[in-house]
């Protein structure tokens, strides 16, 4: 996260010259976005998930489980499986 917060800004500001610049294909509604955008993410929490990254994951989960149930065959609760991320 720390990486992300020194370099974020650097690709918005090559994206910003490359389209004064005439290369590129973003549209006015794109730029003005990224003209507003600021870096929010806490930067001490870089393990954790947003809102969109756990309901991906229970999604895929379940996904898992209904196409492999004899091997995932517990009902799902937290402490059913241990999944480690690598």
């Amino acid at each position: 996260m720390m990486k992300l917060k020194e370099r974020l800004p650097h690709i918005l500001r090559d994206i910003k010259f490359n389209h004064k610049a005439r290369r590129g294909s973003l549209c006015k509604d794109d730029i003005a976005n990224l003209e507003d955008w600021k870096f929010q993410a806490n930067v001490t929490e870089d393990k954790y998930l947003v809102r969109e990254g756990v309901l991906e994951l229970k999604g895929l989960g379940s996904r898992f489980q209904r196409r492999f149930p004899s091997l995932l065959s517990k009902p799902f609760i937290n402490e059913s499986y241990v999944v480690n991320i690598s």
